[in-house]
């Protein structure tokens, strides 16, 4: 990518002004958000390149953190509610953690997308910072 900066977010900005032109139901509308994300995605990867391979594992030691902490936020089923066979354990839980799953559920795939591009952003930069015999 032999973008400059201004080139990629005026791109970018046309893109926006496109989709945000255009109804919801309309299909071109969803096929310029994916252009767009894809877009995002690849000037996120041409940045993280010319980062530090310190910087990027730093990064992606916090993000992972971060969906530790998401995961965290579920409960358990209280001992009380599992002292008794009869009763079902997760019943007091379940829709406490379907409640918590909901709210994360964007951000976890952001997470998860973000943990992606620092895992491949890693090999490139450590791949590229080898000895070459």
């Amino acid at each position: 990518m032999s973008t400059s900066i201004d080139e990629a977010l005026a791109y970018a900005r046309d893109l926006t002004e496109k989709i945000r032109d255009l109804p919801d139901s309309d299909p071109e509308r969803a096929a310029l958000e994916v252009e767009l994300e894809d877009y995002r995605t690849e000037v996120r990867l041409a940045t993280d390149r010319g980062r530090s391979l310190d910087s990027l594992q730093r990064d992606l030691a916090h993000v992972s953190e971060r969906m530790d902490d998401l995961s965290r936020q579920r409960i358990d089923a209280p001992f009380s509610a599992m002292s008794f066979s009869l009763n079902d354990p997760e019943a007091y839980s379940l829709p406490i953690n379907k409640a918590i799953d909901e709210n994360n559920a964007d951000t976890v795939a952001t997470l998860k997308q973000r943990i992606a591009e620092l895992q491949r952003a890693i090999s490139m930069v450590a791949g590229a910072s080898e000895p070459q015999e």
